[in-house]
């Protein structure tokens, strides 16, 4: 298993293609989704990738206009809040300034250039390296936010399937990196609004997966059952 990444961007002319190279191993959604799930060094392994990548993409970020940049922050951040307000309604139980505190966690958090087709199927996991694919759309967003998508595996429609997070595996990755913890609950609050699945999750069945590190997301955990 694996999957065909591009090797350069230069066409070839006989085949009006672009080269590929094949990147040997599984995605993460396959790993969620089997009974051995990921390995605890998998963590370490993606975090180092996806810093090698931020790194990589964040050289063209100065360069873009501060005005650019600065509609680009109000667009996340309004998105966000969005996404909050969606789960106030769905989710009466949780408290108001648990919410707010978890909005404000999710964007004090640095912009930068980001693959925006975020999912843990675009995320190989090799013997040899972790490689993120299909890169050919790139946006501004928030570094924890989009890294939190790579990292969750929601059931698609019509779907029995649990969902999942890497946090599950391999939980100190929440408790060294709280900002990605909260992006995490606050996506996995959004797909049991319906946001991000149909039918929507259950607030048993998110509370199993829900991230517990911090005393924010305990507090919100218990609110679910």
């Amino acid at each position: 298993m694996g999957a065909p990444v591009p090797a350069n961007a230069r066409s070839v002319i006989t085949e009006l293609a672009i080269v590929r190279d094949w990147i040997p191993g599984k995605s993460l959604h396959q790993r969620l989704s089997s009974k051995e799930g990921p390995s605890p060094t998998q963590g370490t392994k993606i975090l180092t990738a996806w810093s090698e990548l931020t790194t990589a993409l964040n050289r063209f970020y100065p360069k873009l206009s501060s005005h650019r940049r600065a509609h680009a922050k109000t667009l996340r951040v309004n998105e966000i809040r969005s996404v909050v307000d969606t789960v106030r309604d769905a989710f009466r139980r949780i408290a108001t300034e648990d919410l707010a505190q978890l909005h404000k966690i999710v964007i004090d958090s640095n912009l930068s250039i980001l693959p925006l087709d975020a999912t843990p199927t675009n995320l190989i996991l090799g013997p040899s390296r972790t490689t993120f694919i299909d890169l050919e759309v790139l946006g501004i967003d928030f570094e924890d936010w989009t890294l939190a998508k790579f990292l969750i595996a929601t059931p698609p429609k019509n779907s029995c399937a649990m969902p999942s997070s890497l946090l599950n595996a391999t939980p100190g990755l929440a408790s060294s990196h709280p900002r990605l913890e909260a992006s995490t609950a606050l996506l996995l609050l959004a797909a049991g609004a319906g946001l991000s699945t149909n039918p929507v999750i259950s607030p048993t069945t998110l509370g199993r997966v829900f991230p517990k590190t911090s005393d924010l997301t305990r507090r919100i955990s218990a609110s679910l059952v």
